[in-house]
């Protein structure tokens, strides 16, 4: 089984010997890169149904109101145009405008939300860094210093099994545990090297993610 950034191969080097565990990967040249279909989440022209949030809730607005820039596609592509590449960039990105929530015609509509999300960020994962829990047999140091590991499947079961509730505080918690997929491949990876060059982007596409998501669903009403 793979392991990946929750579950990563790992580069075999006798040699290398370092006072904490890394995961580390050969990333294979764009010619010779695994693609997947869709690999590029497909960009929608945004909605013109608006949105905004009142004492943490959305709700619908007027023509003449600005819209909420968790579901502002345009201005989310904007802002992850402009990352530096770098991990603390994608992160502030992501976390700048705080947990998402929903529309309120989207409140019964979190579990087909969440697996759209999961699943364009899945085809977005090249390497299928985040897609299933590390090995614990083959990589038993990880379990040591990750506490709460996380990882797409995971999610994907939890939202199958109504594990995060229902409408916003369902999108709240899912926002949390992408977090925590990241987060625990800082933490294991360290600062610099391919991997994390890779999170990093992964984890610059979120936002824009999330609001494209919300557009698809809201069109299917």
């Amino acid at each position: 089984m793979h392991r990946k950034c929750t579950d990563v191969r790992r580069v075999d080097d006798e040699d290398e010997k370092k006072s904490k565990p890394r995961i580390h990967i050969k990333l294979p040249s764009e010619g010779d890169s695994k693609k997947k279909a869709g690999d590029k989440i497909a960009a929608e022209e945004p909605s013109r149904k608006k949105a905004r949030r009142s004492k943490g809730v959305a709700r619908d607005s007027s023509d003449d109101e600005e819209i909420d820039e968790i579901f502002d596609v345009e201005k989310l592509k904007t802002a992850e145009a402009e990352l530096d590449g770098t991990f603390d960039d994608a992160r502030n990105h992501y976390t700048k405008r705080g947990k998402w929530y929903l529309p309120p015609k989207l409140e019964s509509k979190f579990k087909q939300l969440a697996q759209i999300v999961l699943s364009n960020m899945s085809k977005a994962d090249r390497f299928d860094l985040f897609d299933v829990p590390v090995d614990e047999t083959e990589l038993p140091e990880y379990y040591e210093m990750i506490s709460n590991p996380m990882d797409f499947s995971t999610m994907r079961s939890k939202v199958d099994k109504g594990k995060y509730g229902k409408g916003s505080d369902a999108a709240s918690k899912l926002y949390e545990d992408f977090l925590l997929v990241f987060d625990n491949c800082r933490e294991f990876n360290g600062e610099s090297g391919e991997v994390i060059d890779e999170a990093s982007s992964l984890f610059g596409l979120l936002p824009t993610t999330f609001a494209l998501a919300v557009e698809e669903v809201t069109r299917q009403l």
